[in-house]
């Protein structure tokens, strides 16, 4: 029997109990720990202030050159590379999104392989962790470490 001072247990169990898809992805303690290990700078998000006013009182963002640093499994394992399909995060050297932060939800919008611009990887959202900022997406098809992107924030999303 479970009384009503249980009611916020039962409550944190149940949001425990999501479907991996509906969580978001995130870097740890220990992936932070390695990245650091490893002397992989934060995330220069400099480019998100590259935009101008249109006449119409809308925003133009510009897109922003960036290489994958390391992309993440659903479940965190930091990988080399992922397949058609796989929801990841990637981690940029440089990012042109908002981070979601302070309440404030993320830019969304697309990223492209050089090269490859009829194949769009959509970008859910944008976090910040421990100074990286994680792009959640799903690939179309197969991304690696080392690939260079280009970034587009979906002016009309957020």
């Amino acid at each position: 029997m479970y009384l009503f001072r249980d009611m916020p247990i039962l409550q944190h169990r149940a949001q425990q109990a999501e479907p991996v898809q509906k969580q978001r992805l995130w870097l740890d303690v220990h992936a932070l720990g390695e990245l650091q290990r490893r002397g992989v700078p934060p995330t220069d998000d400099s480019p998100k202030y590259d935009y101008s006013l249109r006449p119409n009182g809308g925003y133009e963002f510009g897109t922003c050159e960036a290489q994958v640093l390391q992309l993440y499994t659903e479940d965190g394992t930091a990988v080399a590379s992922v397949g058609k399909g796989q929801r990841c995060g990637l981690l940029l050297d440089k990012t042109n999104f908002y981070a979601e932060q302070g309440g404030q939800a993320s830019d969304r919008g697309y990223l492209v392989r050089a090269g490859q611009e009829d194949v769009l990887f959509p970008v859910a959202r944008a976090q910040v962790c421990g100074g990286f900022i994680l792009h959640e997406a799903v690939a179309p098809e197969c991304l690696q470490i080392g690939d260079q992107v280009q970034l587009h924030v979906d002016k009309d999303a957020g």
